[in-house]
């Protein structure tokens, strides 16, 4: 899609402690949006028994996006 997006990704422990992990955006700029697919890899050490939460923010209310989210 074309909607400028946010992606926060936290990890929350067996103590309930939760920590911001990573912030990207996506079509936050003009050559992004010409993009058909945009690709951001986050790389989440030190998280074994950890909790990951992941929060989509669309930030555009005429515009749509479409996600896929995949572990490895």
């Amino acid at each position: 899609g074309k909607g400028k997006m946010c992606v926060i990704v936290c990890t929350t422990d067996k103590n309930g402690n939760t920590v911001k992990v990573a912030e990207k955006w996506f079509n936050d700029s003009s050559s992004r949006k010409k993009k058909k697919n945009e690709k951001r890899t986050i790389a989440i050490s030190n998280s074994k028994a950890k909790v990951v939460s992941v929060h989509f923010d669309g930030k555009s209310v005429a515009n749509s996006f479409k996600y896929n989210v995949s572990l490895k």
